[in-house]
């Protein structure tokens, strides 16, 4: 029997509609899901702590950290997000935040007025840092220096006459004349040496050792012995006096000419051996270690290209020249044609003793005056200023005698955006605030200062925003509106609530 078959129901017994249950199942299916979702918000909003350390361990575990952003020229602007400047427009620049420092960073001495620098690789390229190894390699096998030829002074004549009278014949006339020794160069009559020699002629019978003494007046006046034999042979005194040149050489000053009146204060002449001359090089004080007495050395000369001349170190002179802070160094040369002639200049080569160390190319090392410092390398991007002992120098390169280990690596160029970065930072960190005067009133601040760091600025909450704020009143104080752009770019909030 089919349902159809059956009588009407009785009222009030009617059975459900269809669909009835299926809409009663799904209606409490939402009702769970709402209650759900209601359960996770109350668990967000009560348990804060418990959810920030869990993504902070979780944070730590991947070794992440976040990601700040900040201005080269100006770096108390930290941002979470890149972008612009809004002081000078320059691309913030990104560093990790909470970051270790390099183990070799820890370490390096602190150099007074600078700090570490941080170097993205984009930026190092834009900046054109290179960066080179120290290294170990054989320092400059020679020396060269500005040298000057001058004459032997151990070989220079300088003639004079022990009596007065005057030229009557002059046998060498001309300066630079080329002379031998015993080869008269003037004759000088003298009326005290023609009356002594009289007193020689006329005392040569007398005995009582009269002619003995006038002769040695003679020789005291500069007589040669034979010229005194001579005349007393001859039996006349002489008219004039022959002065001979006692060396040979050339003749590098004439200082009479024919019919002067001469006496013993007056140099007549100066004759120059120059068989054997001096190359006088002045070696600066840096490479003055090196230089000793013995050492080989050779000279070139623009008058002589391609021709070289061997001699050796005879002498450093003690006293350095406080103008141009270098030691003159005699350096003797043979001369046997008169090639190296007086006056002449020339570049030394001296051959050094071998000798290595440790150097770095000459462009690393920035020198202030009181110190001598290079910025290392000691993690990727990562500058530590270090002090440093510059020793000797070899064409491109400097020995280095302490704070660099062989194997370090040092920026070699791009040195002065380095080192002013570092300056501007550690200025930055080491300024202090200006003291207050307790019980004065506060001075109003300057046009364009914007707002005030003590009452605008939670100093105990947020010293973090506190000391940004102060660092824009240092920095840009009295220069427009830029100190108040400086402290409005610093992220809300600036107080805890």
């Amino acid at each position: 029997m089919n349902d159809f078959s059956r009588g009407p129901t009785p009222e009030g017994e009617e059975g459900p509609p269809p669909g009835v249950r299926t809409m009663a199942i799904v209606r409490w299916v939402i009702l769970a899901g709402v209650v759900l979702a209601a359960l996770y918000t109350l668990g967000l909003a009560f348990l804060p702590s418990r959810s920030g350390a869990t993504a902070a361990s979780g944070e730590h575990a991947g070794h992440e950290h976040a990601t700040k952003y900040y201005c080269p020229m100006h770096p108390q602007i930290v941002s979470d997000q890149p972008g612009q400047c809004p002081i000078c427009s320059m691309t913030l620049v990104a560093r990790k935040e909470g970051g270790s420092v390099p183990a070799a960073a820890s370490n390096a001495p602190v150099v007074p007025g600078l700090a570490p620098v941080d170097a993205p690789p984009d930026r190092v390229q834009a900046i054109g840092i290179r960066v080179e190894t120290a290294q170990r390699s054989p320092l400059a096998p020679s020396l060269r220096a500005v040298a000057r030829i001058a004459a032997n002074e151990s070989r220079l004549a300088r003639i004079h006459v022990r009596f007065g009278g005057y030229v009557e014949k002059l046998f060498v006339a001309e300066q630079g004349a080329p002379v031998r020794k015993g080869q008269p160069l003037a004759a000088i009559y003298s009326d005290e040496v023609f009356r002594i020699e009289q007193e020689v002629l006329q005392a040569k019978d007398w005995g009582d050792g009269l002619a003995d003494r006038a002769r040695q007046r003679l020789r005291v006046l500069g007589i040669a012995p034979e010229e005194i034999a001579a005349m007393v042979k001859r039996g006349k005194p002489d008219e004039a006096v022959t002065i001979r040149s006692p060396v040979e050489g050339y003749v590098v000053a004439l200082n009479v000419v024919q019919g002067d009146r001469v006496d013993p204060d007056r140099e007549l002449f100066e004759v120059a051996d120059l068989s054997r001359v001096w190359a006088i090089a002045d070696v600066y004080e840096r490479d003055l270690g090196r230089v000793k007495p013995g050492l080989a050395a050779s000279l070139t000369l623009d008058a002589y290209p391609g021709k070289r001349f061997d001699g050796r170190i005879e002498y450093v002179y003690p006293r350095l020249d406080p103008e141009t802070r270098t030691l003159p160094v005699r350096v003797a040369f043979a001369n046997p044609q008169a090639a190296l002639k007086p006056g002449l200049f020339g570049t030394v080569e001296i051959r050094l003793p071998a000798k290595d160390g440790v150097t770095v190319p000459t462009e690393a090392v920035i020198d202030t005056g009181d110190r001598r410092y290079v910025f290392v390398e000691t993690a990727p991007g990562h500058f530590d200023p270090r002090v440093v002992t510059m020793g000797e120098r070899t064409g491109e390169r400097a020995e280095i005698l302490d704070g660099i280990a062989e194997g370090e690596r040092v920026a070699a160029s791009g040195n002065f955006f380095i080192d002013s970065e570092s300056r501007l930072k550690a200025s930055i960190a080491q300024a202090p605030a200006p003291p207050a005067v307790p019980g004065a009133a506060k001075p109003a601040p300057p046009p364009g200062s914007g707002p005030d760091c003590d009452t605008d600025f939670d100093a105990s909450g947020m010293p973090d925003k506190y000391q940004q704020c102060k660092a824009c009143e240092r920095i840009h104080r009295g220069m427009g509106t830029m100190e108040a752009d400086c402290k409005n770019a610093i992220p809300k909030p600036w107080r805890n609530p």
